[in-house]
């Protein structure tokens, strides 16, 4: 049975940003030939611009090696992955923990896309023996791609040593040669920390957990914010997974990326989530709803230029309940937005 997509679009005037929610309209992802969220490819231009369809996804612990904290996987949970990549079929996904690209080709048709993995693979004191979360990107042939140093600055302890965090993988993007590139950043920032307070402002050296994340995800939030001022004036998208909540009650996180004046806008700020999940915990199997975003895709301002009175989207693609129970998914839901690019 063919699967439909509903896309409930709210204008918010105020910032010249729509949100839309995306709703299956049965319980089987991916059954029959999927639809794809545009028509619109690389080589179709609007006006002097081009439409990209971007998703952000946090594969949870993809990778072929057995590990105690990846969910095991096999070939229908790797189709179903599969199809709800296709269901997209976006232009640029930026992806976070995956282990290895062969892990990756599972989902993402090889012969289709152009794979960027993070640096880190190569460093053998910033990552692990055995099996690793790192970002990268994936971007549909046809696009013109360089493939940038990372920046493996996010990846400091309190000392600021290299450690083992996850770096922000770095590529520039371009729809022609003549066209000025987009930078691009997949990040994944130090979790445990999902409300600031002042104890977590200090500098002082703490032997308190949460307040240790807080303090090295404050410190990611500095070096991405001053990756943002030193390109400014230029094309930026970061997508990822922040593991912090963001909504209008909430704008501290886009104030830190923003220390120096209006520099990036998030289109997640309004987005809706209800993102239906299954977890293995002590042996047992859960299920929960998260109802609030930690995956973020923020662009800068002369990226919101070209877009004039085009709304730009920001939406979340929920699993159906019945593949969630079916399939092992993954335990956050892809963030989507199509932008303009020159």
């Amino acid at each position: 049975m063919k699967k439909h997509l509903i896309f409930l679009i709210i204008g918010l005037a105020f910032v010249g940003i729509a949100t839309t929610v995306l709703l299956p309209t049965d319980n089987h992802a991916g059954s029959s030939s999927p639809q794809p969220i545009s028509n619109k490819r690389p080589d179709a231009q609007s006006d002097k611009n081009t439409a990209i369809t971007l998703m952000s996804w946090n594969l949870e612990w993809l990778t072929l090696t057995p590990f105690k904290y990846a969910p095991p996987r096999d070939t229908a949970d790797y189709q179903a992955l599969a199809r709800i990549f296709a269901d997209v079929s976006p232009d640029v996904l930026a992806f976070q923990e995956v282990d290895s690209l062969n892990a990756l080709y599972k989902v993402v048709p090889r012969t289709d896309y152009q794979f960027f993995l993070s640096d880190r693979k190569s460093k053998t004191a910033e990552r692990f023996k055995d099996v690793n979360q790192y970002t990268g990107f994936a971007v549909r042939n046809g696009l013109i791609v360089k493939d940038i140093k990372d920046l493996s600055s996010v990846n400091r302890n309190l000392e600021g040593k290299p450690s083992k965090l996850r770096y922000a993988s770095y590529i520039t993007l371009q729809s022609s040669p003549s066209t000025q590139p987009v930078h691009l950043l997949s990040i994944h920032l130090k979790s445990g920390c999902y409300k600031i307070n002042k104890t977590h402002l200090s500098q002082t050296k703490t032997t308190n957990k949460k307040a240790t994340a807080c303090q090295i995800f404050i410190h990611q939030l500095s070096t991405l914010a001053q990756w943002i001022e030193d390109h400014s004036d230029q094309y930026l998208i970061i997508a990822g997974d922040f593991n912090y909540r963001l909504s209008h009650e909430n704008t501290w996180l886009q104030a830190q990326l923003n220390r120096s004046g209006q520099k990036v806008r998030s289109l997640t700020l309004s987005t809706p989530a209800d993102c239906y999940i299954k977890q293995k915990r002590k042996g047992k199997i859960h299920y929960r709803s998260y109802k609030h975003l930690i995956d973020h895709i923020f662009i800068s301002e002369p990226l919101v230029e070209l877009h004039e009175h085009t709304p730009i989207l920001a939406i979340q693609y929920p699993f159906p309940k019945a593949d969630v129970r079916q399939y092992q998914l993954t335990d956050h839901c892809p963030i989507i937005s199509q932008i303009q690019i020159p």
